[in-house]
């Protein structure tokens, strides 16, 4: 047995040596889920449940309802808050319901007009706040042509960078009030001078 230490409470453990691996460990499943919960990114959380990952909200619910929910039911947060999943802050719908409970943000006709402008795909995700790769897949399917973003920053580009730069802008506020990513941005100022040219870059 090897003595652990857990990433969450910071309580000691053991475990057999067959059972350790790499990456953050815990005492038990609880800890693991509080941790998880804890550096969540994603809008729902994921718990595990006899071995199968499952929505939190949609097990609590199904719990609720005292069955298991089929295929076609969702499950709506009555606040919005997509990690409240206490049992009064969830109500299940249907599809249809659940949909006309979020109405969709029309970007996507904003990203048709610009496209019809001659902008780059990474210059409307970025003016939309909308990901590069859904605003792609969106102009894509509805036949629409925009410039992917092969394309070099213009004098232009390379001017307002500048001027940003010496307001004190960080790279990747300058990239999406230019339409670029902070690696183009960081090339770029390399180039005019403001930035010291790293060794690999040379």
């Amino acid at each position: 047995m090897v003595a652990i230490i857990c990433a969450h409470c910071g309580r000691t453990s053991y475990r057999a040596i067959r059972l350790l691996r790499s990456g953050p460990m815990f005492c038990n499943r609880a800890c693991r889920t509080k941790k998880r919960r804890k550096n969540a990114v994603a809008p729902y959380i994921e718990i595990c449940v006899d071995g199968e990952r499952v929505y939190e909200h949609r097990h609590v619910a199904s719990i609720t309802l005292g069955r298991p929910l089929s295929s076609d039911e969702e499950v709506h947060h009555i606040d919005g808050d997509g990690w409240n999943n206490h049992p009064d802050n969830l109500e299940v719908v249907s599809r249809k319901v659940h949909a006309s409970r979020h109405p969709r943000q029309d970007w996507i006709a904003a990203a048709k007009e610009r496209a019809a402008e001659g902008l780059t795909i990474r210059r409307i995700a970025n003016e939309l706040g909308v990901p590069y790769r859904n605003v792609w897949r969106a102009l894509k399917c509805r036949g629409i042509h925009a410039e992917r973003d092969n394309n070099r920053p213009s004098p232009v580009d390379a001017q307002r960078a500048i001027a940003l730069f010496m307001a004190g802008h960080s790279l990747r506020a300058i990239g999406r009030a230019c339409g670029h990513d902070h690696m183009t941005v960081r090339r770029m100022l390399m180039r005019c001078g403001f930035l010291p040219v790293a060794s690999s870059d040379a």
